[in-house]
């Protein structure tokens, strides 16, 4: 069974809401919003009100620094960057059948054991390839490899010179968005047995 496409089509662009194009803006909004909801929604209010006082000043409302994502290779990227890069879709935790003699790979609606599939964010992520043994960590060698990886992906994105899409928490500032575009695997999938991690 191939996993069905977005729940959502037809979005070029966000309807509502304020853009952050500061890299680090974005790097502490989409942590702070993941953590802290209420203080993230106070701080993007001050940064939308600052922003707009500036705009009606005629004054730049972006620094000369463009985002990461804009300028780095995957290689370039340092390890909270790679971190930030990942939208959240949780295509990378479904179960994958690879047809041996002619090499496709079918991705299935079944998420591993350890996705939380109303999240979409791995349990056990800090410990994810020794608790699942066929995890597979991602490096850019093996984004260019992974023919499943799927077109939205912003490691792929990057990788082909392209920009990331509006839904991208990073350009969005709010990691929902990749869940409100039908993107993600959210309530499209089967949870896989539970597996209690082993200790030691």
């Amino acid at each position: 069974m191939t996993l069905p496409g977005p729940a959502i089509k037809g979005f070029s662009s966000r309807p509502s809401g304020f853009l952050f194009s500061d890299p680090n803006t974005s790097l502490i909004l989409v942590t702070l919003r993941s953590v802290l909801p209420d203080a993230a929604r106070t701080a993007e209010s001050a940064l939308q009100k600052v922003t707009r006082d500036a705009m009606r000043k005629g004054m730049p409302v972006n620094g000369p620094e463009r985002p990461f994502w804009k300028v780095k290779t995957l290689e370039e990227m340092t390890a909270e960057e790679w971190e930030a890069l990942c939208d959240g879709c949780g295509v990378c935790c479904l179960e994958k059948f690879e047809d041996v003699e002619t090499g496709e790979v079918e991705v299935t609606a079944i998420a591993c054991e350890y996705l939380d599939t109303t999240s979409s964010r791995c349990l056990v992520y800090g410990d994810r390839t020794r608790v699942a043994h066929d995890c597979i960590r991602l490096t850019p060698e093996r984004v260019r490899d992974l023919v499943w990886l799927p077109e939205t992906c912003a490691y792929r994105l990057i990788d082909e010179g392209k920009d990331l899409f509006w839904w991208h928490p990073l350009v969005s500032g709010d990691p929902e968005t990749v869940h409100e575009a039908g993107i993600s695997v959210r309530g499209r999938v089967t949870p896989g047995p539970l597996v209690p991690p082993e200790n030691g």
